[in-house]
């Protein structure tokens, strides 16, 4: 039976052989389209202006967690805190990021009004999703 060398096939004398070399290319193409496919739903190849409505569900989701962390936090502390970081580990086990826009959360604390801003925007700054703490819903904002 012949082998695969270096990503190169021997022809096969046997019919069987020729079977199992198709099958291994057959593998090695599927595993090619899956790892496409990955790279794809991760957002890689988009530019910073990417935006779906699958992504705003999606970094919707992701910024639920982050506002749950943020007001298990203003609970326990009575105030917010000046960065996400600070929720870790204690409040969150990470922050999620957003997977629209320019893909990382704009957070801003004002004290004075004992609120915060959560944001994630595109770069042309045409979209931008915001989180309302008054309202309690996130606004999605096309200029």
């Amino acid at each position: 039976m012949k082998v695969i060398v270096s990503e190169l096939v021997v022809a096969p004398r046997y019919a069987e052989e020729r079977v199992m070399c198709a099958s291994l290319l057959t593998i090695r193409t599927v595993n090619a389209i899956c790892c496409l496919h990955i790279l794809l739903a991760a957002g890689c190849g988009r530019n910073s202006d990417y935006w779906s409505s699958n992504g705003e569900a999606e970094t919707k989701r992701r910024g639920d967690v982050v506002v749950a962390a943020l007001e298990e936090y203003h609970a326990k502390n009575g105030c917010y805190p000046n960065n996400l970081n600070t929720l870790v580990p204690g409040y969150a086990t990470d922050i999620p990021m957003p997977i629209i826009g320019k893909r990382m959360w704009q957070y801003n604390v004002i004290p004075a009004d004992d609120r915060y801003e959560l944001r994630v925007e595109t770069m042309s700054r045409n979209m931008v999703l915001s989180y309302s703490l008054g309202l309690k819903v996130w606004i999605v904002e096309r200029r």
